[in-house]
């Protein structure tokens, strides 16, 4: 059996499961907009793969009115991706009027395409079956349009991601296992594909040998993405707590709190609180410490708390614990008591959850990495 055949029945397998993981969709009572985007999304791709597996004369003069459909989906994955992203980290936005702005686009495709669209069948046939020509229409400047706007959207969605990690920061001490790090993997892995699709695309439009290869075969990868994407999403439990709206970054920083209703001397008494917790008790040992449960021990709103510490460390309250412990950590490593046991088991016990966390919050809090500093602490004594 030729690997074209084998790709055919990968790909149908691929829309079979989708189509699968739609029912499951329906059936459970956890539904969303950020799940009901990707279901669509799932679809569209499926589909889209489809088309491109049984790209030959035979299928579309058989099914003409299929032809250039590949053209038109491309419209949706950018912004369908965009907004998969934001509904899961914004779950509280839900349906919004101004997501149909994203769909324009789509809109737009539409009217560019409705001529070939509404020919009858026997008209689309007799250009079929000049298929090569045919063929070469696929090159054209709407489908490198349909790149540059997927790419778009993918930048977009990457920004969301970012700010979303931002939002963490302010309410969490250790973020690894909330931040979303799959979401984020999912659009590497998205980029990576829309890469090697520029290359197929390109490598076939100009003739490139070898590259002309990838043309289709690239939607294996997007069959396997979503296999992937779509158990990432079965077993996403959610936040327990709604993250609040990040302030744009070009708002002048004394807009932030200006409601807030905090002066000057009843943050220097939460601070002064916070930093005696802080020496006497070191909560921060904990490591799933949040912002709300600190808020809790101080008898503070949770939001004046994010703003001393904000307004008195310049920290957002993830970088502001991670800073204490790295200062125990220190202290430990320091103490003779400790010398037997290892960085990452002192970092484990000072509260954080993992060695990447760990790498990361040493390094930027004291500017070495655990080795340089081992090496450097030798050196003095």
């Amino acid at each position: 059996m030729a690997a074209s055949e084998y790709f055919r029945y990968f790909v149908i397998a691929g829309l079979f499961n989708t189509l699968l993981f739609a029912l499951f969709f329906l059936k459970r009572s956890r539904k969303n907009v950020a799940s009901f985007y990707l279901l669509v999304f799932m679809l569209l791709m499926s589909f889209q793969a489809l088309l491109n597996a049984f790209d030959t004369r035979a299928f579309f003069v058989a099914y003409p009115h299929l032809s250039r459909i590949s053209w038109l989906l491309p419209s949706l994955f950018g912004p369908l991706v965009y907004l998969i992203v934001r509904k899961m980290t914004r779950p509280s936005e839900g349906l919004r009027g101004s997501d149909s702005f994203h769909f324009l686009p789509f809109v737009g495709y539409v009217a560019l395409l409705s001529p070939w669209f509404f020919q009858a069948a026997a008209s689309k046939v007799a250009q079929l079956r000049n298929f090569e020509l045919h063929s070469l229409e696929d090159f054209g400047y709407l489908n490198q349009l349909s790149i540059l706007l997927i790419l778009a959207y993918c930048l977009l969605a990457m920004g969301e991601l970012a700010s979303h990690k931002r939002r963490l920061e302010g309410h969490f001490s250790e973020i690894e296992g909330v931040r979303l790090r799959w979401l984020q993997q999912f659009m590497y892995a998205l980029i990576g594909i829309l890469a090697i699709s520029v290359l197929g695309f390109y490598g076939r439009k100009w003739g490139i040998p070898h590259l002309t290869n990838i043309y289709h075969y690239n939607y294996a990868l997007v069959v396997l993405l979503l296999y992937w994407i779509a158990y990432k999403w079965a077993t996403y439990r959610g936040l327990a707590i709604e993250l609040p709206e990040e302030v744009p970054k070009r708002a002048p920083r004394v807009s932030k709190y200006a409601r807030s209703g905090l002066n000057e001397t009843t943050m220097d008494a939460i601070f002064g609180n916070l930093e005696r917790l802080m020496i006497e008790e070191k909560p921060f040992l904990r490591g799933n410490l949040t912002l709300h449960e600190l808020a809790d021990r101080l008898e503070v709103k949770r939001h004046h708390l994010s703003q001393v510490i904000n307004e008195k460390t310049g920290q957002r309250f993830y970088d502001y614990i991670n800073a204490y412990r790295v200062r125990e950590l220190k202290g430990r490593i320091s103490d003779p008591g400790f010398a037997n046991r290892s960085y990452l088991g002192l970092a484990l016990d000072c509260g954080f959850n993992s060695k990447a966390t760990f790498n990361a919050a040493f390094k930027k809090h004291t500017g070495k990495t655990p080795s340089a500093y081992h090496h450097l602490k030798k050196k003095e004594v």
